[in-house]
């Protein structure tokens, strides 16, 4: 079974990163979804891993295709 990850806010890099980078890595995850509220960062996070990544937190905090919301904002 796959679980299906979206990822908020990335205020908190030195966590946010590695988690995105281990679940990209594991077979029985997916991630469908990314934002971070700095539209350069975004910009940054989406070319580094090839994620679209928007700027708007409640895009994919209410998506109906998210089971689990890893949050790494600070507010």
């Amino acid at each position: 079974m796959t679980i299906r990850f979206a990822v908020a806010g990335f205020d908190h890099w030195y966590n946010a990163l590695p988690a995105l980078e281990q679940l990209l890595q594991d077979d029985e995850a997916e991630v469908v979804a990314i934002a971070h509220n700095d539209p350069e960062q975004a910009a940054y996070i989406a070319s580094r891993y090839g994620i679209d990544c928007g700027t708007i937190y409640s895009s994919v905090i209410g998506r109906d295709d998210v089971d689990v919301v890893c949050v790494f904002n600070s507010t």
